[in-house]
């Protein structure tokens, strides 16, 4: 079964030996051509690639070219047929006129949750775009929500025209101090990794250490309990620390890898969609799929005014990728290894302000291995709650 999009926008059929398949899909993936192919030697190719397809296919031997198929392919067949084309139009404009179905679900409220991670779960609680709102019950759909979800506290569904606005509100949102001493907590901050001391701002508690010294993680910066002079008691202590401190950053690359020289993708099942509710068109039984990755690919039509028709196609694909050894040169190997390193620096220096970097690079064995000495300043502290008897 063939992609959606290539159905759409038309597409022709290869038909080629065995043993030249690889050859053919590396050669296209080279020329910019997006190919897709099956084991039994049959390629893929959209129709406006045809010609560039053909040009390369006459240099690898027989090969057979089908006509244009797919949509495109049909409609240059009945393009006589007027009453087909005005059959297809008025069904685009009956399904404008259903305003009752939910065309678009958009979120807000979420921090830490994706958009498509909830709108997920509304699919899992039985709610989603094609839903008819009139046979909807979103108080229903509200509470098996909640009852399934481990991320959402509460949720509430409103209509607007035919789109549905969810509110979320999420669970373990942090708590702002005022709450927590509020509810009676008291807390200490604590250095989170050994540093020394470069700045130090006390909101609330009494400082422990001051600019210059030296500290290893776990000791006390801000403390929860105040001096005698201060009124004594406890609070929840509030503050920031800057500390300097340094680390060593590594990258790694071996030279040999695994190139990548086409892919090989089975349908193995298909199915519509119309309201939500499924019609399987087919399924493949009996076939090993050890060592592929399946993927579903899902198109939603849509019209020219965003909003969405209640009909998709799913199918699901076995892709495998034929790939054979190869060796980086010493500059490839040197210009990957700077931009894992790069990267893992940038990640580790989130936040934070880079004081100093030394970069050093040797080939090893394997490969090449380089590292990065690096001296920054971040944000040491974190709070450490804790309880009087």
């Amino acid at each position: 079964m063939v992609k959606i999009s290539f159905f759409l926008l038309g597409y022709r059929k290869v038909c080629i030996q065995s043993e030249a398949l690889a050859d053919a899909v590396s050669r296209f993936i080279k020329d910019g051509l997006t190919p897709y192919a099956e084991s039994d030697g049959t390629i893929y190719i959209k129709e406006r690639e045809a010609k560039r397809a053909e040009e390369i296919l006459t240099k690898l031997g027989e090969y057979e070219l089908s006509d244009t198929q797919g949509l495109l392919g049909s409609l240059l067949r009945v393009k006589n047929k007027i009453g087909i084309l005005l059959g297809i139009i008025f069904s685009i404009f009956m399904c404008v006129l259903l305003q009752n179905v939910v065309w678009d679900v958009r979120v807000d409220g979420n921090d830490t949750i994706s958009d498509s991670a909830v709108i997920y779960e509304l699919y899992s609680s039985g709610f989603g775009i094609g839903n008819i709102w009139s046979d909807t019950d979103t108080a229903e759909v509200e509470s098996e929500l909640l009852s399934k979800s481990e991320n959402i506290s509460w949720v509430n569904i409103n209509r607007r025209g035919s789109v549905a606005y969810v509110s979320v509100i999420e669970k373990n949102k942090e708590i702002s101090y005022e709450q927590k001493e509020a509810a009676g907590g008291y807390a200490n901050i604590v250095a989170t990794s050994d540093c020394i001391i470069v700045d130090i701002t006390v909101k609330r508690g009494c400082a422990e250490v001051k600019v210059g010294d030296v500290v290893k993680a776990g000791d006390i910066l801000i403390s929860g309990v105040l001096p005698i002079s201060a009124g004594g008691g406890f609070c929840y202590a509030e503050g920031e620390v800057i500390g300097k401190m340094s680390d060593v950053v590594v990258a790694e690359v071996d030279r040999k890898y695994e190139k990548n020289v086409g892919i090989v993708q089975n349908a193995i099942g298909g199915s519509i969609k119309i309201f939500n509710f499924p019609i399987n068109i087919f399924k493949r039984y009996g076939n090993s799929y050890e060592g592929c990755d399946i993927i579903e690919d899902v198109k939603v039509f849509s019209l020219p005014s965003d909003k969405r028709l209640p009909i998709s196609f799913v199918t699901t694909y076995a892709t495998q990728r034929i790939t054979k050894d190869a060796l980086y040169t010493d500059d490839e190997l040197i210009s990957l290894a700077t931009v894992r390193l790069n990267s893992k620096t940038i990640t580790r220096l989130s936040g934070a302000d880079l004081d100093k970097i030394r970069t050093y690079g040797s080939f090893t064995d394997t490969g090449y291995r380089m590292y990065s000495e690096i001296v920054f300043t971040d944000e040491v502290g974190r709070t450490q709650e804790f309880e009087i008897d």
